[in-house]
């Protein structure tokens, strides 16, 4: 099935249900899934990320046509083989920039001491000007030592402190 050279020479007002979803359906899915997966949000606005879509949609698209006119190979065949080109090299981003492991998170607890002179170690979840949110992403219960260095284990999942009350921070 090969694609007419005219393909993606249309006026504005004739551009088809066909050329949006061949430059923006597939691309915007794969994208959607590797942003649902790895926590991707490097786009400030909205629009960047819309127009980067477009921009590799439309990059796979004419790669596939130009690549369509060298070799003979069917745009569908080609169109479907560089867009998982794309997955992998999504793939490969999202394993080396987002890892998804526990010793990635492992790097993540720290040790609070506060102004009463307990202390409290747990996995950071959060933070803004004026509280840490303090968790757990594991079996690890948060621990509290108190001024006497006795340890015990809190139920809590989540624990809510006072930036104001906090006298050191320890990450490790």
């Amino acid at each position: 099935m090969l694609i007419d050279d005219s393909f993606l020479i249309v006026e504005f007002t004739e551009i088809t249900l066909l050329h949006i979803f061949i430059l923006l359906g597939a691309p915007y899915i794969i994208f959607y899934f590797f942003e649902k997966f790895t926590k991707f949000d490097k786009f400030l606005e909205k629009w960047e990320g819309a127009l980067f879509i477009f921009a590799v949609g439309g990059s796979v698209s004419i790669i596939s046509i130009v690549l369509q006119e060298i070799s003979g190979i069917s745009f569908i065949y080609l169109y479907i083989t560089l867009l998982i080109y794309l997955i992998i090299a999504l793939w490969i981003i999202g394993l080396i920039y987002y890892p998804t492991n526990h010793k990635s998170q492992i790097r993540r607890w720290i040790r609070i001491r506060m102004n009463d002179g307990n202390m409290y170690v747990g996995n950071i979840l959060e933070s803004d000007s004026e509280y840490i949110k303090l968790g757990r992403l594991d079996s690890r219960k948060i621990e509290k030592i108190d001024s006497k260095n006795k340890k015990t284990f809190l139920d809590a999942k989540k624990i809510l402190l006072s930036k104001s009350a906090i006298t050191v921070l320890f990450y490790y």
